[in-house]
């Protein structure tokens, strides 16, 4: 299924990797009341959750959830990514790889957590992401997703501004009208959501449960 534009974020965030462990060092990424109600939640469903991130960024989650007794699993198509995570979260399992690529096998997870990653596949692809999130989890497993929200839908190479310097990265952007579409023909259980302003743009977070 490798696509051109896989590479094409692959490269970018190989690139933009040391500047996430700027930001991590500089506390730039804060655990927000979100990411806190969504552990706790899970925590009520599973006594000993598992969880798999998609995309850990400077893995300062992963460390959360990790401090919290979470058996944290991480993937990304980025090996610089992985390498500035797993200083974060050394106790994480780290994955590189393409997450619509990688054999799983028979591995499931109490939770996945996907913040702010969902835009970086087509809208085609995204209802993969969304059938392959559904059959990793257990029954009854939660998935927080999270999404940029915009007026109008386009897809294709774009910039992405990271300490004073432009990367080029494929991005999709989502309007209500198509996330709500993706979700109601989606087999997962909206559970929570709600859209927090977000620099002028709007940001969509919920919570799914799988049926």
């Amino acid at each position: 299924m490798t696509k051109k534009y896989f590479n094409l974020n692959k490269d970018a965030y190989d690139e933009m990797a040391p500047f996430y462990k700027i930001r991590g060092e500089r506390g730039d990424f804060k655990i927000k009341k979100d990411v806190a109600n969504f552990a706790d939640f899970v925590q009520k469903n599973f006594k000993y959750p598992s969880i798999l991130e998609i995309g850990p960024g400077a893995g300062l989650v992963l460390k959360y959830f990790s401090e919290r007794g979470f058996k944290t699993t991480a993937i990304d198509i980025s090996s610089q990514i992985i390498s500035v995570a797993s200083g974060n979260s050394p106790k994480t399992e780290y994955i590189y790889g393409n997450f619509l690529d990688y054999d799983f096998k028979n591995k499931k997870f109490d939770a996945l957590f996907a913040k702010a990653v969902f835009h970086l596949f087509s809208l085609e692809d995204a209802y993969s992401f969304i059938g392959k999130s559904h059959g990793l989890l257990v029954d009854k497993g939660l998935m927080y997703l999270s999404v940029f929200i915009r007026n109008n839908s386009g897809e294709g190479v774009k910039p992405k501004s990271m300490e004073g310097n432009i990367f080029y990265r494929y991005n999709k952007d989502w309007t209500k009208e198509e996330l709500n579409d993706i979700l109601r023909n989606s087999p997962f259980k909206v559970l929570d959501n709600s859209i927090l302003t977000h620099n002028e743009i709007y940001k969509w977070r919920g919570v799914l449960q799988k049926e």
